[in-house]
Parts: C-alpha cells; structure tokens; sequence
C-alpha cells in the first residue's frame, strides 16, 4: 500500500499544480497543494485499497473460483 500512497500524492499534487497554474488567480497555494496530497494519501486513497484485500481474502478463504477482477468486472 505505501507505494500506492506514494502514487495518489504525486498524482494530486501535479493535478493540484496544473489546476492552479490554470487558475492564475494569484500567487501559488503551497498549503493548498498540501492539503489536497494529505486528503487524497490519508482519506481517499487506502479504502479501496482495503476493500479489495478484504474482497480477496474472502474469495481465497472460501476457495472461490473467481478472482477479485472478475468478480468487479463481472458486476452489472
């Protein structure tokens, strides 16, 4: 999981920058940037990661058939 961390802050922290450089409405927003990379590493990001490795062990403990993927794409 810390990689996957490490990827939604880098991803949060370009978007956060292009959208302020879009913005131009005044100096750059440092806390702005931080804040949004602390919500999306500490809130957004960890619980479908913890969904899914919960979905998996459920499936592995019953001795399901499918895997994780195909039961989320095989979902209407």
């Amino acid at each position: 999981m810390p990689t996957k961390m490490a990827t939604a802050a880098v991803l949060a922290g370009a978007g956060d920058v292009i959208a302020q450089r879009i913005e131009a409405s005044g100096p750059f927003a440092i806390r702005r940037l931080l804040t949004l990379i602390a919500v999306n590493v500490l809130c957004t990001q960890p619980r479908p990661a913890l969904a899914l490795d919960s979905l998996s062990r459920a499936l592995r403990s019953q001795r399901h058939p499918c895997t994780t993927v195909n039961v989320l794409c095989t979902q209407p």
